[in-house]
């Protein structure tokens, strides 16, 4: 769906979506969206050893998972952290 840099913070991050979300974001209309499924994955970033100049995923520190379910109007968030 999308991706972000972050060049302060060393990462970059990943939005994916299934096609409900991709529907229900496009419309602006998250609620009712039953079956949405979205995860924003974020890594840190390390020099491409292959690329000169550019950075690519390394580490990988979070994935925040939104979801609703198939039957009720409910959304549900999830935190996954990686551990120091």
């Amino acid at each position: 769906m999308s991706t972000l840099i972050d060049k302060k913070a060393g990462t970059m991050s990943t939005l994916y979506a299934n096609d409900i979300a991709m529907r229900a974001a496009r419309s602006g209309r998250l609620r009712g969206a039953r079956g949405l499924a979205m995860a924003l994955v974020t890594w840190k970033q390390q020099e491409n050893p292959y690329w000169y100049g550019n950075n690519i995923p390394g580490e990988l520190l979070s994935v925040e998972m939104l979801s609703s379910d198939n039957r009720t109007d409910s959304i549900r968030y999830t935190l996954f952290e990686r551990k120091k």
